[in-house]
């Protein structure tokens, strides 16, 4: 399951499906997920749940945090990205998966990484 929100467009969807053990598809139809409620300040929860129903079938999610890792992207580190491992149960059944938070970012590369930089990329840098 996805869920997307931009909001300088007042943007959300919301996407997913749940494949069946006997090969079935479902696509999802609708989630109560909102993303205000989940790491809004740019921290997502440790543990959280919700609720989406796919194939005519409500399913419970709970998620709980297992080990987390922050990255970032873009030439200017505009980027913050939090991957996340995490224990699921899902209508009683338990596993194992991931989620990812993105953020932007507005800190900039560190000084300590930016040194390194070989000449060429600090020129893209300061003209980009």
């Amino acid at each position: 399951m996805h869920v997307w929100s931009v909001k300088v467009y007042r943007y959300r969807l919301e996407s997913g499906y749940v494949y069946t053990p006997n090969g079935d598809l479902h696509p999802l139809e609708w989630c109560d997920f909102k993303l205000y409620q989940h790491g809004e300040g740019g921290t997502p929860p440790v543990d959280y749940a919700f609720q989406f129903k796919a194939g005519g079938t409500v399913y419970t999610v709970k998620a709980k945090e297992i080990n987390q890792s922050i990255h970032y992207k873009g030439w200017k580190w505009e980027a913050r990205m939090v991957e996340r491992f995490l224990t699921y149960e899902v209508n009683g059944v338990l596993g194992k998966g991931v989620s990812e938070f993105h953020y932007h970012s507005s800190k900039g590369r560190s000084k300590s990484i930016s040194r390194d930089d070989p000449g060429w990329f600090q020129d893209v840098i300061q003209n980009s």
